[in-house]
């Protein structure tokens, strides 16, 4: 379903029951989106629940549905991490929509040696609650049943920490990378799926090197050198179809 989408943290109820969406996103549907009275609406919970109803209308701060139906999807598999070097600017926001609309199950941020980006205190605080409102609009834009994971912001040694790697892959632009259509060719399906990016001006070598080093294979992306952006949704997307359909049966 196209058009009306909502978000709606509670747990869903039968078919015919009402629910009552919290003033932000009652809000969001009756004004911005104009929802009226007897329009059908898409509910999701980004943990796999999506819920077909009809607006009701406002009531006060917040907005009434009734449920007519409700589907429980599967989670993805194989997951997809993606760490990634957080760039400068509004660049990391499109990464982030982008992961969501191919279907991340979670996103690290990660400052690197050569990250421009330095975050504590009150403004990682800021940048994480305005990175999570992104994640939940860009799933509401594509229908996205399960909103992806995202950790907190860390340094380049604590996001491969204990990591849960499975085929752990990275974007590199070192000699000898295999070319990543030729790599996942060979590659049978995994449970889980890695995938590291640098940010403006790559890893460093020593990065690379400690990626290597617990078991991130070096793969190229094209002939171009291609910015992190680019590259992020470029290894997502290539990752997807291969793997594609991955949905748990």
């Amino acid at each position: 379903m196209a058009g009306l989408r909502t978000f709606y943290a509670g747990e869903h109820p039968a078919a015919g029951s009402e629910i009552a969406l919290d003033p932000q996103e009652g809000k969001h549907l009756a004004r911005v989106l104009r929802a009226r009275p007897g329009e059908a609406v898409e509910v999701l919970d980004g943990r796999g629940t999506v819920t077909q109803a009809t607006f009701l209308g406002e009531q006060g701060k917040t907005a009434r549905l009734r449920v007519d139906s409700t589907v429980r999807h599967p989670k993805p598999s194989p997951a997809i991490t993606l760490l990634q070097g957080i760039p400068k600017g509004k660049t990391f926001d499109t990464i982030l929509r982008q992961a969501v609309e191919i279907g991340v199950d979670r996103i690290v941020p990660m400052v690197t040696e050569r990250t421009e980006v330095r975050l504590s205190g009150e403004r990682l605080s800021g940048k994480m609650e305005h990175w999570e409102a992104i994640l939940r609009e860009a799933a509401k834009q594509s229908g996205n049943p399960w909103f992806p994971e995202l950790a907190q912001a860390v340094d380049f040694p604590g996001a491969l920490t204990g990591l849960n790697l499975g085929l752990g892959i990275v974007a590199s632009l070192e000699d000898g990378s295999q070319p990543l259509v030729r790599f996942l060719e060979d590659v049978e399906r995994p449970e889980k799926v890695t995938l590291a990016v640098g940010p403006e001006g790559d890893f460093t070598p020593e990065e690379y090197h400690g990626l290597r080093e617990i078991g991130f294979r070096p793969v190229r992306l094209g002939h171009q050198v291609l910015k992190c952006d680019t590259a992020a949704l470029f290894i997502l997307s290539v990752v997807d179809s291969c793997f594609y359909p991955r949905v748990s049966l």
